[in-house]
């Protein structure tokens, strides 16, 4: 994936605890009011462990949908979905979940299709249509964990600005 999109700026830190070259310093409210500096706390959960730039999901986003990365068959397994649980039907009434990645309905008609990736201290949201001629990358650099009602609005935010952004 890296490579074929030729992604400069997306890599696999391994054990080195610093990323390479400039960022935007991503902060964690785990208490109310207290934000802590949260930059170079690299997990490898659900992102695999990989950093990236806004540029280079910007590229690879899109790429994913269209077919550019994926043999279909690989791409219609991706996407295939089930009910999601009572959580995130809270957050995206109506949501199905897939291989990696969320679909629900677009206020304008169609779907958006989300892969999750955040990493803690970033809440990145991707979206896309099922043909990625329509994408967008929200980045966020910093997450709200300090309630469930913070954590959730949070994320309705977030996706008002992945519907703003695919629907205009």
């Amino acid at each position: 994936m890296v490579r074929p999109l030729k992604l400069k700026d997306t890599y696999f830190p391994g054990t080195d605890p610093r990323i390479a070259g400039p960022q935007a310093r991503g902060y964690t409210r785990f208490t109310p009011g207290e934000y802590t500096d949260t930059t170079e706390l690299i997990d490898a959960d659900a992102s695999g462990g990989y950093i990236s730039t806004v540029k280079d999901l910007d590229v690879f986003v899109p790429a994913l949908f269209g077919g550019r990365l994926l043999k279909p068959a690989q791409l219609r397994e991706l996407m295939r979905t089930v009910a999601v649980d009572e959580t995130a039907e809270q957050i995206w009434p109506g949501a199905r979940y897939g291989l990696g990645l969320f679909s629900r309905d677009l206020p304008c008609g169609g779907s958006v299709w989300i892969p999750g990736g955040d990493q803690i201290g970033y809440k990145t949201r991707l979206g896309a249509t099922a043909d990625g001629r329509e994408s967008v990358v929200v980045s966020m650099s910093t997450q709200l964990n300090d309630s469930m009602e913070a954590l959730f609005s949070q994320e309705r935010t977030a996706k008002t600005l992945v519907d703003n952004a695919i629907c205009d």
